[in-house]
């Protein structure tokens, strides 16, 4: 690009409403709240709030203020508080409320026009890189990343493609080391088992030290750069994006071939089939997790608490808390992410 910081949109004059304008906005396809003053039309972000819209419905045309600070027991964070300054549209009047900018990119900062495709944009945040994709952003669809059109739509990926893909492959090879190769079929349960566990460790491995320790470092070469926010740091800038919460299959491919070949240099390979059959079951669990956290209704209390755990490591603190299916390397390494509430 010919400039490395955008110029930002200039300063406009806030339009000011009444609480009964703000009363008669109080349905689902038509969304306004108050906090602290100021005016918010959520009616494009219910769908996608992290806790789920039914926890927004009570507050709709009334302020929000105190369940926002921690009331209802969830106290928000100011990544949360800076997403939703998206969605102002003005303030009450006789409100002192005023935006704490004149505009939502302040003198010197770089950043991206989100309506064009992104990855090729990536490299004018340079250092300002890591700083950015921690600052988290919704779109009502998903965000583009190329202008080609293949690899646009390569770079999509729904939920449901993840079981149709690997459950087949992971089916075909168990079957090959139990059946075609002659593993014991005694043994096999404590191989595959150990596969699930391997795929615990190897997520967290991947997630800490290949996903996070790299954003100190990636910045200091544009394709590095490119390159991480295709594989992670998309994800951390746009939480809510449904078509890249789970891993591309080919990019996915790329990794576990390695990962396969290296039980091969300790195991037979009718073992190594059994155990890197497990640690497909576990990346399975582990993606159809990461899509629910984000985007299901979490019922049962541990998928609650995951899902709290997970959406501070985005909202609160990506230094911490590593574990998406499970908690267990977080304790193990001392990472885990202590939660207020």
């Amino acid at each position: 690009p010919a400039s490395s910081t955008h110029e930002p949109p200039l300063p406009v004059e806030e339009k000011t409403y009444s609480w009964d304008d703000v009363r008669h906005h109080c349905y689902e396809a038509d969304a306004w709240v108050v906090l602290d003053g100021g005016v918010y039309d959520v009616t494009d972000f219910l769908e996608d709030h992290p806790g789920g819209k039914g926890i927004i419905y009570e507050h709709l045309g009334t302020d929000m203020s105190e369940a926002f600070r921690g009331a209802a027991g969830h106290e928000h964070s100011q990544n949360a508080a800076t997403l939703l300054e998206q969605y102002r549209i003005g303030r009450l009047i006789d409100s002192t409320s005023r935006k704490t900018t004149s505009s939502a990119h302040p003198e010197g900062e770089r950043w991206l026009d989100l309506s064009k495709p992104l990855v090729w944009q990536v490299q004018i945040l340079g250092d300002q890189y890591n700083t950015y994709i921690h600052k988290p952003q919704h779109l009502k669809e998903p965000a583009r990343f190329f202008a080609n059109p293949v690899f646009e739509f390569f770079s999509r990926t729904p939920w449901y493609l993840i079981p149709a893909v690997w459950l087949p492959a992971l089916v075909a090879l168990c079957h090959r080391g139990v059946v075609v190769n002659s593993f014991p079929a005694h043994l096999a349960p404590t191989y595959f088992f150990f596969g699930v566990l391997a795929w615990g460790l190897l997520e967290y491995l991947l997630h800490r030290f290949v996903f996070h320790i790299a954003e100190k470092y990636i910045h200091l070469n544009r394709w590095t750069t490119m390159l991480h926010f295709v594989l992670h740091g998309c994800h951390h800038l746009l939480p809510m994006d449904n078509m890249r919460l789970v891993f591309p299959i080919i990019p996915a491919f790329l990794i576990m071939w390695p990962v396969f070949m290296c039980f091969r240099l300790f195991l037979p390979l009718n073992a190594s089939q059994v155990v890197f059959s497990g640690v497909m079951a576990g990346y399975i669990c582990y993606d159809l997790t990461h899509y629910f956290l984000h985007h299901g209704l979490a019922v049962i209390p541990h998928f609650r608490y995951m899902k709290t755990y997970h959406l501070a490591h985005h909202y609160k603190n990506p230094t911490l808390g590593f574990g998406i299916s499970s908690l267990l390397w977080d304790r193990v390494f001392g990472t885990r992410l202590p939660l207020s509430n």
